[in-house]
């Protein structure tokens, strides 16, 4: 490298970003392709493994920021994020991924192959965990949703968590990259392919089998999940045109296709999303006895997300009404989107429903970007998370995908219910059961029976004990990262 031209080198640069910052954009963001974040790191190893340092670092850096434009769009036009905060939630990942290349790259020049090639994975998994606990987005950006659509591989989410998706996916081309270096010599390469080779044999071998497990269901649950579809029902602000839609909604779970005690579509529960409209104080009682009174007429179990004043105080409420129209629960929003929620009071309660079918809980909308909550909901034996939601129409696929992911940490059947967004129902296996997007009809609905299934995983039972130990793994990285290899 070091005997071609200034330019040659500019060129090869260049190249090398070019196509890792394509992957990275058409791999990673709101809706992912999941096969290139596979190779997105790859140009930009090949270049470190025979450049200079400050290249190496400009190389990665640019790579993974002009990959991480995918979101621009979403963040300033659609969430209106102010621009300071845009650029700090794509500069910090490529700043991330530009230092631990530049580890990995020393690692190889300091002959420590076996560290080098487990470096990337750890100190990315390392990185995102500490982001996780100290941001109030927790998971949100993490690249292991990218992978969503590869059900085999999620699978291990259920005994290392959310980590250790992002560990496998860097992993690979970690190994791939060192494998493809003019370090080390023929007999460390093979053993070192080998390892990983089995490592990820054994990743895909688990998620085969745990795809294929029978799931022990305590009973079966027939749900309707209702989404108005009109623009102007987005959020309602005056008392009079929110209990004009409460009533709307009332229409659609009351309607002649459910009513009737044989019929076989009458459901157990009827779901709506998060915050269906805003309520003054006199607007939410009328709205609580409206849905109590139907809920009860029905004989239908009825979780709605609203927007209320109580005391003074703004609360995201999840009100659950029995059939018998009691209110059984008010479940508040835990975790709310910093700016855009302001002033709201924070929940800390987990609402937990004992039903024939077996145990239900409740969560809202972000509460389930925090691995956390749902891992809180698997401890008390729930083997049903409903979650009314609401989305932004762009990250439809991506939101819907986290909440499905907690089912597959937490062993859980998720029912997220998403106004501008998606209606989804999923195991806990990460399979959909059941997915309705916003449509040209009125109201979007999903009508099906699910299984009530708890599992009890080693993530539940011991929680980021793999974060825990990618961040010791971390630690051995930096001692060596400053300790040349001795010579035998």
């Amino acid at each position: 490298m070091d005997s071609k031209s200034p330019l040659a080198k500019i060129l090869v640069a260049a190249v090398a970003v070019a196509i890792s910052a394509v992957l990275f954009y058409f791999g990673t963001g709101l809706n992912p392709l999941w096969p290139l974040p596979w190779f997105a790191p790859i140009p930009i190893l090949a270049f470190a493994s025979r450049s200079a340092a400050r290249n190496t670092f400009v190389a990665a850096f640019l790579a993974y920021f002009i990959g991480g434009l995918n979101v621009w769009h979403f963040f300033r036009r659609v969430l209106d994020v102010p621009l300071p905060n845009v650029l700090l939630f794509t500069m910090l990942p490529a700043l991330l991924f530009a230092l631990i290349v530049l580890a990995w790259r020393r690692l190889l020049l300091l002959e420590r192959f076996w560290a080098a090639t487990f470096s990337l994975p750890l100190l990315w998994a390392a990185g995102e965990y500490l982001n996780a606990i100290t941001s109030p987005h927790s998971t949100y950006g993490s690249i292991a949703y990218t992978q969503m659509n590869l059900l085999p591989l999620i699978q291990i989410a259920s005994v290392m968590g959310i980590w250790g998706i992002s560990f496998i996916l860097f992993l690979v081309p970690s190994s791939i990259g060192a494998l493809a270096s003019a370090n080390g010599n023929a007999r460390s390469k093979l053993k070192i392919a080998t390892a990983i080779s089995v490592i990820f044999a054994t990743v895909l071998f688990f998620g085969a089998w745990r795809l294929r497990a029978p799931q022990s269901a305590t009973g079966f649950a027939r749900i309707r999940m209702l989404s108005s579809s009109v623009r102007t029902d987005n959020f309602p602000h005056e008392d009079a045109k929110a209990l004009d839609l409460v009533n709307r909604y009332v229409d659609q779970f009351t309607s002649p296709l459910l009513s009737g005690a044989s019929s076989p579509t009458r459901p157990e529960i009827v779901m709506l999303p998060e915050k269906i409209a805003r309520f003054s104080r006199e607007g939410s009682i009328a709205a609580r006895s409206r849905f109590s009174a139907a809920a009860a007429n029905q004989g239908v179990n009825l979780l709605v997300g609203l927007d209320e004043i109580s005391n003074g105080q703004h609360r995201n409420d999840a009100l659950f009404f029995t059939l018998e129209g009691n209110l059984a629960a008010n479940y508040e929003k835990h975790h709310f989107i910093p700016g855009l929620e302001d002033g709201y009071v924070l929940g800390n309660d987990y609402q937990i429903f004992q039903q024939p079918s077996g145990v239900w809980g409740t969560a809202i909308c972000k509460d389930m970007d925090f691995p956390g909550m749902a891992r809180e909901y698997g401890k008390r034996g729930a083997g049903l998370l409903l979650v009314p939601a609401w989305d932004f129409g762009y990250d439809a696929w991506l939101h819907a995908r986290m909440a499905i992911l907690r089912g597959v940490e937490s062993g859980l059947t998720i029912a997220r219910d998403a106004k501008q967004g998606r209606l989804t129902i999923s195991d806990n296996r990460g399979r959909i059961l059941a997915e309705e997007g916003q449509t040209a009809a009125s109201f979007a609905i999903i009508d099906t029976i699910l299984p009530v299934a708890h599992e009890s995983t080693i993530y539940t039972r011991f929680g980021d004990w793999f974060a825990w130990l990618c961040l010791t793994g971390s630690t051995c990285v930096f001692v060596m990262l400053f300790f040349k290899k001795r010579d035998s």
